[in-house]
């Protein structure tokens, strides 16, 4: 299930960052480099992907989606802290960012201690306020 949403999460922001202008108005190259990021998340490259997103991040480092992908990334390594700095970048940068939320809970939920479930509450709180049907939709109980 968690593999499921984090291909979800990928897609969309894929699709997103692909569909939407205002993510690069002007600089095709960081865009460019955004998708291959992203192509490589999906082909479990992190290493490659790592490599793109930090190049689409030294054109233009104020993409939450390029600092998003570069926290799957390394989600994928296995260096969390890395990740887990990648997406509150993201939410910092844009704040309505819901795939670094979802991303971020995810990486939460796989932890299972004490601190982790409290974080992942208060993500679950925020994402609630940007998307409720997306925050539903991960915090329901998956059947076995």
């Amino acid at each position: 299930m968690k593999l499921i949403i984090l291909l979800l999460v990928i897609t969309s922001i894929f699709i997103f960052s692909m569909s939407s202008g205002a993510i690069y108005a002007s600089n095709d190259t960081a865009s460019d480099l955004l998708k291959s990021g992203y192509e490589k998340l999906t082909k479990r490259d992190p290493a490659a992907a790592i490599e793109h997103f930090n190049k689409a991040i030294s054109i233009d480092s104020s993409n939450s989606y390029a600092h998003t992908g570069l926290g799957n990334a390394y989600t994928q390594t296995g260096d969390t802290k890395a990740a887990i700095e990648n997406f509150n970048k993201a939410i910092s940068i844009n704040p309505n960012n819901s795939s670094a939320y979802v991303s971020l809970w995810n990486l939460y939920s796989s932890r299972g201690d004490a601190t982790s479930m409290l974080k992942k509450e208060e993500i679950l709180k925020k994402l609630e306020k940007l998307d409720k049907s997306l925050a539903d939709k991960i915090s329901r109980p998956t059947a076995k």
